[in-house]
């Protein structure tokens, strides 16, 4: 569709000059042609079948062709803004995109077929999967008539590639709940020519990998619709992200400030900021049930209005750092020949929720919701500090079991952050 807009609207020199300078381009400018490629989409019958042609040209054509060209530029466009967001959020990612399958949908197509799954008919390919609501059968095209392959083709092609030759052992989608029929199918197919499930060959059964598709709901707006990429009401990520460090270097500058501590730390304060502005972030989005939708507004989930209430990232950082800080100041080290004991009820749940930690991992490894294990560091955290309310430690005569349960409770909660990509600081 937008390869379609340029080549329409755009001269042969602003289309030559886009090819061999995309640096000189933003993802903004890239976001105004796809909006203006959907209008037209919407409203000119001959520019959707164009749009659809292109497919075809797209996935047929070599590395010389225009669309080809054109499709190498926008991504190398959006690769610029992404880059810069999965450093800030430390995201290391293998770039596979739709067209690193190009060359294998023709032999994933070809094998429906030879297994029956798929059927030739009128020039195009179909498969018959699933029942609807009327119990009948569904019929999917794979291949068009013109020879164009739609997003069902390349997701088969994936998930037999990803089976076949990266030999994976489990493999989960994630996207937004209405693509639950479109997840079903694939994954019917794929059961139908014994991709997947337990299937018995010569005797011998041979395991396949898990595939299961999961769903996570909306982020919608003040006024409770969805945000649309395509209707230009979005808000960009990396402003996000920018925003929140931002935000979490003022807070820090107060705090300190306070301290007396502005003049000389300068530089810890950025470095803080990034940490806690990240963490305010990918904790906001963790905590929240990953099925539920959601109203998006920058104070209500990050700023001052979220961090007044008790469910919040800062909370969490701030009782490790106050353990980490008792810990420096006891004289004690661990010791395997002392018992602990545990006398008071706030150290007794404390220890109670330390042993619960296994559990907690393995529930959100079974539901697949992080947001269990953000709901399990938040309430580590708030009875740590209970206990540290609760319970002298220093110069106490339980000095040492309470060190050792201190030390635990650090160890337990700077792991699970760990394993939600959220980073710690020693000292706030």
């Amino acid at each position: 569709m937008l390869i379609t807009y340029m080549t329409s609207n755009l001269t042969q020199d602003q289309l030559d000059d886009f090819i061999n300078n995309p640096h000189k381009y933003t993802p903004e400018m890239l976001t105004e042609f796809y909006r203006s490629a959907k209008k037209e989409f919407d409203k000119k019958d001959n520019f959707a079948e164009d749009s659809r042609l292109m497919v075809v040209r797209l996935q047929s054509g070599g590395p010389d062709s225009v669309p080809f060209k054109l499709w190498k530029s926008m991504c190398e466009v959006s690769r610029t803004e992404y880059s810069e967001i999965y450093r800030l959020l430390k995201v290391e990612l293998k770039e596979v995109g739709e067209s690193f399958y190009n060359d294998m949908l023709e032999p994933c197509v070809n094998e429906l077929v030879r297994l029956g799954v798929a059927k030739t008919a009128h020039s195009h390919v179909r498969v018959w999967v699933d029942l609807d609501k009327n119990g009948n059968k569904n019929r999917l095209i794979v291949r068009k008539t013109d020879g164009g392959y739609g997003y069902l083709a390349t997701d088969l092609a994936a998930l037999r590639y990803r089976i076949k030759e990266l030999h994976a052992d489990e493999i989960v989608y994630v996207t937004g709940f209405e693509q639950k029929q479109h997840f079903k199918n694939l994954i019917n197919i794929a059961q139908a020519a014994g991709w997947i499930d337990n299937q018995a060959n010569a005797g011998v059964t041979v395991a396949t990998p898990k595939v299961e598709h999961i769903t996570f709901g909306h982020v919608n707006r003040a006024d409770g619709r969805r945000f649309q990429t395509r209707s230009g009401n979005t808000s960009n990520l990396i402003d996000l992200l920018t925003r929140s460090i931002e935000y979490a270097g003022t807070m820090l500058k107060k705090l300190t400030s306070s301290k007396g501590q502005y003049a000389s730390s300068d530089l810890l304060i950025a470095e803080k900021a990034h940490v806690v502005g990240m963490s305010l972030v990918k904790y906001a989005e963790l905590s929240l049930d990953r099925e539920k939708s959601y109203i998006f507004d920058f104070e209500r989930r990050i700023g001052s209005r979220h961090i007044r209430r008790t469910k919040n990232v800062l909370y969490i950082l701030y009782a490790y750092c106050r353990a980490n800080s008792l810990l420096a100041r006891l004289e004690s080290k661990r010791d395997g020949n002392k018992g602990i004991r545990l006398l008071h009820q706030s150290e007794i749940q404390l220890a109670i929720l330390l042993l619960q930690f296994t559990m907690a991992i393995q529930r959100t490894m079974e539901k697949k919701k992080p947001s269990i294990l953000a709901d399990y560091c938040w309430t580590l955290a708030r009875q740590f500090n209970r206990f540290y309310q609760d319970c002298r430690v220093k110069g106490n005569a339980l000095e040492h079991s309470r060190f050792c349960i201190t030390d635990k409770f650090c160890e337990v909660l700077r792991t699970s952050l760990n394993l939600l990509g959220i980073d710690i600081v020693q000292q706030l």
